[in-house]
Formats: structure tokens, C-alpha cells, sequence
């Protein structure tokens, strides 16, 4: 499974159905791929929404890490034409072999699947990603 970075910032800030999908994850319920690129925008939100420092940010770098696989993506993907960076999430699932994409994002979602991988909210169920 392949988690959009709202997911992982609202887990981070522990909130809700995405808590939850993290601690399936640190459980070993589901399996949770993320790579750099998204790494880096969920730094990046943490910083610019929640006016998390540095230190706090590395910190939660450190745990999604110590919990999820990350995959290298190997193809650059231009499907999403609003959001060029919902791509990043796109080429990640692809590069892990993910069942499901877990999005709150409106433009992931609008797709319903890609290459057979399946978008959902997180409140329809468990995906599991295989490398």
C-alpha cells in the first residue's frame, strides 16, 4: 500500500483513520511503501502547514522510515495533470507493486485505479504492497 502525504502527516499528528493505517503498518497488518519524493513533501508539508522545526521533521522522517519500505521508483509518470507531484505517488505504487493507493487527494482519487492498482480513501479497507 501506498500512502498519500496528507495520510502520513495526519498519522504523524496522530489523527483518525490514518493512525490507524500506521499502526497497522508498525503491527504488520499491512505493508506501507513510500519513497524519497514523498519523504521529501511530507518534510515539506510538516514544515510549511504545521510550522514543525528541523529536528521534528527528521524525527518523523526517522519513524515512517523505521515502518514503511521505500521504493526507487524507476519510471517519471505525467498522468495527473493538476497536481504534477500526486505523480510521485503514482510512480511509487508502480515501483512497490502496491494493491492500493490510500489518498484523501481528490485528483488520485478521480482515477479509481491506475495499472491496476486501486485508490481509496482508507476508510474501505486494507491493500498490501508487494515488491
Amino acid at each position: 500500500m501506498v500512502t498519500g502525504k496528507c495520510e502520513c502527516v495526519a498519522g504523524c499528528r496522530g489523527r483518525g483513520v490514518r493512525k490507524v493505517s500506521l499502526r497497522w503498518t508498525r503491527a504488520g497488518k499491512i505493508n506501507l511503501t513510500v519513497s524519497e519524493a514523498i519523504l521529501d513533501e511530507i518534510g515539506g508539508v510538516l514544515a510549511r502547514k504545521f510550522g514543525w522545526p528541523p529536528e521534528d521533521i527528521a524525527e518523523g522522517r526517522k519513524w515512517i522510515t523505521e515502518i514503511a519500505r521505500t521504493a526507487t521508483p524507476a519510471v517519471q509518470l505525467d498522468v495527473i495533470k493538476e497536481d504534477p507531484a500526486d505523480n510521485r505517488i503514482l510512480e511509487c505504487a508502480v515501483a512497490a507493486g502496491s494493491d492500493y493507493i490510500v489518498s484523501g487527494d481528490k485528483d488520485l482519487l478521480r482515477l479509481g485505479q491506475y495499472d491496476g492498482i486501486r485508490l481509496n480513501n482508507g476508510s474501505s479497507g486494507r491493500g498490501r504492497a508487494t515488491a
